[in-house]
């Protein structure tokens, strides 16, 4: 770990102009990405095979030079974010050292005493600056990715074509394959091997739904004959046995379950997307990598939003009932969502800023159900939590692939779902914020753990902790690496009542399920964070 002394000697300069000379050439590559995408074929004689090739080839072109851009956009990001946070960590060093000598003038105070009172000051900074050194790592190994961006395609990702994907083709030449490829060849996939690209990270959030879209009907029609079947056999046997034995009843009555709530997850998406205006996107479904029903839902124009909220929810989330509901309406975690997203606009919309937010619900792996309580699903155990994490950063690095440009990311999670956003953080360098709200754990109490810049990892939890109070007994619990709302390195976002700078009052968050409801403190907060503005009601780590 850096020492005090280390610290007082940083400065942030040469971090601010690194950001602006690489912001300087991302905008370049913006400009010659641009025009290359505007080129126009239009001479009659260049046609055939060679003209085939040409336009893929400028296609793949065009997106290297995008993905060129957006490296560079986001270590620009990333250094400013960086230098922020050394200015920050400076001030508190001169501070303890201050205190470290106001201690030391005391003719009373032994050295052994000095060093114990300002054992907290000293031991905050240096973990501080412990993470401000892994992001700048992390900004560093991220510009090393721009001699592959800048490489041209492999011939045989560019030669593909209309043909499955490759497994273990990394995000990036997924991506490299699916613009290389003419529009019209995008629609015979989407239309006739939806199932190629639909949970395939790399490809953009429209084409996965559209293609996921054309997957339900598919995938209802495997699934329900299996749940019939199993029902007929829990029946049958429930009909021959006249002492049933509790592990076989158990076993068969929790497969029907899963198979029940696949085939009603996969009807309430049908009823959903059949009833949307368009604003919402279904950027992935599985039916068969877990016990439940995998999906993810979109909430506005992902690809190319300044702002994106990427959350998990927790336990007992399923597809039916938190993404969608059999009545068509969407469920309850994208309401969540929604709620802090109009938050977000309209916070933007009061400081006049001009800017596009968005939303994702992951439900990409298989959340705990009180019926699993006793099996390796139970939510006392971090299984799902591990798979799914791993799940979720494969999609927090597609979406940044295929996004226009840098985008401002937000990881979010209430519950276990926070559980599962630790996992992903420690396997990704993405996401600029983090919001967890009721977390029974994310995995550590340290920034650097999570490849987080200081003062960006912002922790909710509702107050009152006592058996017959208002408090999240959850969020106590720390059963996951520790309690975060008891990290010195985390930010608290509001929950208790508190009336905003605007003069409104919003309201507090009580026990573990209210942090996303309209006009709740909590809500207002994870909009500011959302937008870019810090905890506001709440308190800086």
């Amino acid at each position: 770990m850096p020492t005090l002394a280390e610290i007082i000697t940083w400065r942030s300069g040469p971090l601010r102009d690194a950001s602006r000379v690489l912001q300087s050439a991302a905008n370049r590559y913006g400009e010659v990405a641009e025009a290359l995408a505007g080129y126009v074929n239009d001479d009659e004689t260049f046609v055939g095979v060679t003209a085939d090739a040409e336009a893929a080839s400028r296609r793949a072109l065009v997106d290297d030079m995008g993905d060129m851009q957006r490296i560079l956009e986001k270590a620009a990001n990333d250094f400013t974010a960086v230098a922020d946070a050394v200015d920050e960590v400076v001030e508190d060093a001169e501070d303890v050292r201050q205190y470290v000598n106001e201690l030391r003038s005391n003719a009373e105070m032994t050295e052994t005493d000095v060093q114990a009172m300002s054992q907290n000051g000293r031991g905050r900074c240096s973990s501080k600056g412990e993470a401000i050194i892994t992001a700048l790592r992390n900004v560093y190994a991220e510009l090393g990715g721009l001699q592959e961006a800048g490489e041209k395609p492999s011939a045989a990702i560019l030669s593909h074509g209309v043909s499955a994907p490759k497994k273990g083709w990394t995000v990036e030449e997924v991506n490299d394959w699916w613009t290389s490829l003419s529009r019209e060849e995008q629609e015979t996939i989407i239309t006739s091997h939806p199932e190629w690209i639909g949970n395939l990270n790399g490809i953009p959030v429209d084409d996965r739904h559209d293609a996921n879209c054309n997957r339900i009907d598919g995938l209802l029609a495997e699934v329900t004959p299996q749940f019939e079947a199993k029902q007929r056999e829990l029946d049958q046997y429930l009909d021959s046995a006249t002492d049933p034995d509790p592990n076989v009843l158990r076993t068969l009555s929790l497969e029907v379950e899963h198979l029940r709530d696949k085939k009603e997850g996969l009807e309430a998406l049908q009823q959903a997307f059949a009833d949307d205006d368009g604003d919402h996107k279904l950027v992935s479904l599985d039916a068969t990598s877990g016990d439940h029903l995998r999906a993810v839902v979109a909430i506005g124009d992902v690809d190319r939003a300044d702002r994106v909220m990427v959350h998990t929810p927790g336990m007992t989330s399923t597809v039916r009932g938190t993404l969608a509901t059999e009545s068509g309406e969407w469920g309850s975690g994208v309401q969540d969502v929604q709620n802090v997203l109009d938050e977000g606009y309209r916070q933007l919309e009061h400081e006049g800023r001009d800017e596009q937010v968005a939303g994702v619900v992951f439900l990409g792996y298989d959340a705990p159900q009180w019926s699993e309580l006793l099996t390796g699903n139970s939510v006392a155990l971090s299984n799902s939590a591990k798979e799914g994490g791993a799940n979720l950063a494969g999609l927090l690095e597609g979406i940044q692939a295929t996004h226009e440009g840098d985008l401002f990311m937000v990881a979010s999670g209430h519950s276990y779902g926070s559980t599962v956003t630790g996992y992903a953080l420690r396997q990704s360098t993405v996401a600029d914020e983090v919001m967890v709200m009721g977390s029974p754990g994310i995995t550590t109490t340290q920034n650097k753990d999570l490849n987080m810049v200081p003062g960006h990892v912002n922790v909710g939890e509702a107050h009152g902790f006592d058996f017959g109070g208002d408090g999240d007994l959850v969020a106590d619990l720390g059963r996951f690496g520790g309690d975060p709302s008891d990290s010195r390195e985390f930010n608290r976002i509001g929950t208790d009542e508190w009336t905003s700078p605007e003069g409104v009052e919003y309201t507090d968050s009580k026990k573990h399920s209210q942090y996303y409801g309209v006009g709740r403190t909590s809500t207002y907060d994870q909009g500011s964070v959302l937008i870019g503005n810090g905890v506001v009601a709440g308190a800086e780590g």
